[in-house]
Protein backbone atom coordinates (compact mmCIF):
# COMPACT_ATOMS: atom_id res chain seq x y z
CA UNK A 1 0.00 0.00 0.00
CA UNK A 2 2.50 2.04 0.94
CA UNK A 3 4.83 2.13 -2.41
CA UNK A 4 1.27 2.84 -4.44
CA UNK A 5 0.13 5.53 -2.24
CA UNK A 6 3.64 7.03 -2.71
CA UNK A 7 3.80 7.07 -6.52
CA UNK A 8 -0.05 7.85 -6.90
CA UNK A 9 -0.63 10.54 -4.19
CA UNK A 10 1.57 13.09 -6.29
CA UNK A 11 0.01 12.43 -9.53
CA UNK A 12 -3.16 14.73 -10.74
CA UNK A 13 -6.10 12.51 -9.50
CA UNK A 14 -3.67 10.20 -7.57
CA UNK A 15 -6.20 10.35 -4.21
CA UNK A 16 -8.96 9.59 -6.22
CA UNK A 17 -7.26 6.61 -7.96
CA UNK A 18 -6.75 5.45 -4.56
CA UNK A 19 -10.18 5.91 -3.30
CA UNK A 20 -11.93 4.47 -6.61
CA UNK A 21 -9.82 1.04 -5.73
CA UNK A 22 -10.50 0.82 -2.26
CA UNK A 23 -14.43 1.64 -2.87
CA UNK A 24 -14.15 -1.52 -4.99
CA UNK A 25 -11.80 -4.13 -3.08
CA UNK A 26 -13.40 -2.84 0.58
CA UNK A 27 -17.20 -4.48 -0.14
CA UNK A 28 -15.06 -7.67 -0.88
CA UNK A 29 -13.18 -8.51 2.38
CA UNK A 30 -14.03 -12.21 3.25
CA UNK A 31 -12.56 -11.96 7.06
CA UNK A 32 -12.05 -9.22 9.28
CA UNK A 33 -8.03 -10.16 9.31
CA UNK A 34 -7.72 -8.92 5.62
CA UNK A 35 -9.87 -5.90 6.04
CA UNK A 36 -7.30 -5.08 9.28
CA UNK A 37 -4.39 -6.04 7.51
CA UNK A 38 -5.12 -3.43 5.10
CA UNK A 39 -5.86 -0.91 8.04
CA UNK A 40 -2.39 -1.05 9.62
CA UNK A 41 -0.12 -1.81 7.08
CA UNK A 42 -0.43 1.45 5.64
CA UNK A 43 -3.70 2.37 4.91
CA UNK A 44 -3.09 3.78 8.64
CA UNK A 45 0.28 5.65 7.42
CA UNK A 46 -1.91 7.20 4.47
CA UNK A 47 -4.13 8.37 6.79
CA UNK A 48 -1.45 10.14 9.05
CA UNK A 49 0.10 11.61 6.14
CA UNK A 50 -3.09 13.14 4.27
CA UNK A 51 -5.64 13.65 6.96
CA UNK A 52 -7.44 16.09 4.80
CA UNK A 53 -8.18 13.68 1.69
CA UNK A 54 -8.44 10.24 3.88
CA UNK A 55 -11.35 11.78 6.32
CA UNK A 56 -13.74 12.43 4.33
CA UNK A 57 -13.55 9.18 2.70
CA UNK A 58 -13.32 7.54 5.69
CA UNK A 59 -16.78 9.25 6.94
CA UNK A 60 -18.26 7.87 3.54
CA UNK A 61 -17.18 4.55 4.40
CA UNK A 62 -18.55 5.15 7.64
CA UNK A 63 -21.79 6.07 6.28
CA UNK A 64 -22.37 3.19 4.48
CA UNK A 65 -24.21 -0.24 5.08
CA UNK A 66 -21.26 -2.70 4.21
CA UNK A 67 -19.33 -4.28 7.23
CA UNK A 68 -16.27 -4.69 5.85
CA UNK A 69 -16.75 -0.50 4.92
CA UNK A 70 -17.97 0.77 8.50
CA UNK A 71 -15.11 -1.65 9.67
CA UNK A 72 -12.46 -0.04 7.90
CA UNK A 73 -12.24 3.40 9.55
CA UNK A 74 -12.11 2.06 12.48
CA UNK A 75 -9.31 0.04 12.20
CA UNK A 76 -7.73 2.32 10.94
CA UNK A 77 -8.05 4.93 13.51
CA UNK A 78 -6.72 1.91 15.53
CA UNK A 79 -3.41 2.14 14.15
CA UNK A 80 -3.52 5.87 13.30
CA UNK A 81 -3.73 6.65 17.29
CA UNK A 82 -0.21 6.15 17.67
CA UNK A 83 0.85 9.19 14.63
CA UNK A 84 2.25 12.16 15.96
CA UNK A 85 -0.39 14.28 13.99
CA UNK A 86 -3.36 12.30 15.43
CA UNK A 87 -6.56 14.21 14.85
CA UNK A 88 -8.94 12.87 18.46
CA UNK A 89 -11.94 14.61 17.89
CA UNK A 90 -12.19 13.96 13.97
CA UNK A 91 -11.02 10.49 14.88
CA UNK A 92 -14.28 10.52 17.31
CA UNK A 93 -16.88 11.76 15.54
CA UNK A 94 -15.64 9.26 12.53
CA UNK A 95 -16.65 6.29 15.68
CA UNK A 96 -19.71 7.90 16.41
CA UNK A 97 -21.08 7.61 12.93
CA UNK A 98 -20.56 3.47 13.99
CA UNK A 99 -21.53 3.76 17.04
CA UNK A 100 -24.89 1.35 17.67
CA UNK A 101 -23.52 -1.00 14.87
CA UNK A 102 -24.69 -4.18 16.37
CA UNK A 103 -22.44 -6.15 13.80
CA UNK A 104 -19.61 -8.02 15.76
CA UNK A 105 -16.87 -6.87 13.54
CA UNK A 106 -17.50 -3.66 13.31
CA UNK A 107 -18.52 -3.15 16.90
CA UNK A 108 -14.97 -4.94 18.29
CA UNK A 109 -12.95 -2.78 15.86
CA UNK A 110 -14.68 0.44 17.33
CA UNK A 111 -14.36 -1.19 21.00
CA UNK A 112 -10.43 -1.53 19.38
CA UNK A 113 -10.14 1.72 18.29
CA UNK A 114 -11.26 3.56 21.47
CA UNK A 115 -8.62 1.16 23.36
CA UNK A 116 -6.19 2.43 21.43
CA UNK A 117 -7.15 6.56 21.63
CA UNK A 118 -7.25 6.46 25.31
CA UNK A 119 -3.49 5.14 25.37
CA UNK A 120 -2.26 8.78 24.51
CA UNK A 121 -5.69 10.33 24.64
CA UNK A 122 -7.19 9.24 27.43
CA UNK A 123 -9.77 12.25 28.76
CA UNK A 124 -11.00 12.45 25.45
CA UNK A 125 -11.97 9.35 25.85
CA UNK A 126 -13.71 9.29 28.68
CA UNK A 127 -15.35 12.26 28.07
CA UNK A 128 -16.72 11.03 25.01
CA UNK A 129 -17.89 7.32 26.77
CA UNK A 130 -19.71 9.00 29.07
CA UNK A 131 -21.58 10.42 26.75
CA UNK A 132 -22.92 7.57 25.39
CA UNK A 133 -25.75 6.47 27.39
CA UNK A 134 -27.42 10.02 26.17
CA UNK A 135 -26.18 8.79 22.84
CA UNK A 136 -28.02 5.40 22.62
CA UNK A 137 -31.33 7.13 24.10
CA UNK A 138 -31.19 9.76 20.70
CA UNK A 139 -30.62 7.38 18.37
CA UNK A 140 -32.31 4.38 19.97
CA UNK A 141 -29.61 2.13 20.29
CA UNK A 142 -29.83 -1.30 22.49
CA UNK A 143 -28.28 -0.10 25.51
CA UNK A 144 -26.63 -3.64 26.03
CA UNK A 145 -24.18 -2.24 22.82
CA UNK A 146 -23.64 0.94 24.34
CA UNK A 147 -22.60 -0.69 28.12
CA UNK A 148 -20.68 -3.12 25.80
CA UNK A 149 -18.74 -0.50 24.02
CA UNK A 150 -18.20 1.62 27.01
CA UNK A 151 -16.86 -1.68 29.19
CA UNK A 152 -14.91 -2.78 26.08
CA UNK A 153 -13.62 0.82 24.84
CA UNK A 154 -12.25 2.00 28.43
CA UNK A 155 -10.59 -0.73 28.98
CA UNK A 156 -6.89 1.06 28.61
CA UNK A 157 -8.33 3.75 30.72
CA UNK A 158 -7.08 4.34 34.71
CA UNK A 159 -8.69 2.13 37.75
CA UNK A 160 -10.56 5.59 38.92
CA UNK A 161 -11.57 6.58 35.26
CA UNK A 162 -13.26 3.24 34.22
CA UNK A 163 -14.67 2.97 38.09
CA UNK A 164 -16.24 6.46 37.25
CA UNK A 165 -17.64 5.36 34.09
CA UNK A 166 -19.22 1.98 35.58
CA UNK A 167 -20.47 4.63 38.27
CA UNK A 168 -22.96 6.17 35.12
CA UNK A 169 -24.14 3.30 34.15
Amino acid sequence: FDAAEAHLARKPGGFAAIFAFLDKIIPVFENWAVCDAICTSGFDRFLSKHPEKVFPFMMKCAGGSNMWARRVPAAAIAGYSSAKNFDVKKSLALIDRLIGDERIYVFKAVTWALRNMSKRNSMDVFEYLKKLPGVAIKKDIDPKIIRNTISQGSQKLTDALRVALKNRL
